[in-house]
């Protein structure tokens, strides 16, 4: 049985002490019941909003569910980092299933705060590859 959650923190974390190459965003491990997700900083705070509240919250509860492991999500991603594309979008990562419902999840939270999904995911996909670089 997975940790019992019983809070959450939500960190904008500057470029400069962004520490994860594969994403703009990351949900750790429940730890004494906490889940830290943190995203990095973007010139559109919507946007770095969007993608902790509608993404990585979803998804790292998803996960922690399922008993999926930050680490080997981690691993996939690193693994896959040259891909095109999000990694968690390829069929076989451990995470898949998770990765899509949190992406119709971030989908439809555009759509409520006026953004146009394409547009919105080309920008994080731009910045995707400048940080896997």
């Amino acid at each position: 049985m997975s940790e019992r959650l019983t809070d959450i923190h939500i960190s904008i974390i500057p470029p400069e002490k962004w520490n994860h190459p594969e994403s703009v965003g990351y949900w750790h491990d429940v730890v004494n019941g906490v889940m830290l997700i943190e995203v990095i900083d973007m010139p559109d705070q919507v946007a770095a909003l969007l993608v902790a509240c509608f993404h990585e919250l979803p998804e790292g509860l998803l996960c922690h569910l399922a008993g999926i492991k930050e680490q080997a999500v981690t691993d996939f991603d690193m693994l896959h980092i040259k891909a095109k594309g999000n990694q968690g979008n390829i069929p076989d990562a451990p995470y898949f299933h998770e990765h899509q419902g949190a992406t119709l999840i971030e989908q439809a939270a555009c759509f409520v705060f006026g953004r146009v999904w394409d547009n919105y995911d080309d920008g994080i996909e731009e910045l995707s590859e400048r940080l896997a670089e």
